[in-house]
Parts: structure tokens; sequence; C-alpha cells
């Protein structure tokens, strides 16, 4: 019973990641903005691909964790 909780987690993972990659590439270009906007403006956190190949990467090492376990 654990074990398909788990896979469960383990694809939601593997999902969640596809779908962040896919997101990074769609289209969205900003609008222009005045030089004192963009100079005010926080610094980027990391992009959704990076993230989603992160959970990418760590859904499916956990799941064949999962899988290998006798």
């Amino acid at each position: 019973m654990m074990r398909v909780v788990l896979s469960i987690v383990a694809l939601g993972f593997i999902t969640l990641g596809l779908w962040l990659i896919a997101s990074g590439f769609m289209d969205a270009t900003p609008a222009t903005a005045v030089p004192a906007q963009v100079i005010a403006a926080p610094p980027q956190n990391a992009s959704p691909v990076v993230l989603g190949t992160a959970l990418l990467a760590g859904g499916v090492v956990f799941l064949i964790l999962i899988f290998r376990r006798r």
C-alpha cells in the first residue's frame, strides 16, 4: 500500500516537472518598461525549465528507488 502511494507521489513529481518544462517554452513576451522600473525590479530566480528538469530528474530517481526496493 505504501509503495503505491509513494509511486503516485513520484509520478506527480514527474508530471509537475514535465509541465514546468513545457510552460517554460511558451512565448511570454513582457511589455516594454521604463528603464527606472527595470533597474528597480528584483533579480530573476530560476526559470521554470530548470525547476522542471530538477523535479523530473528527482521524480524519476525516486520512482526507480521505489520499484527497486523489495
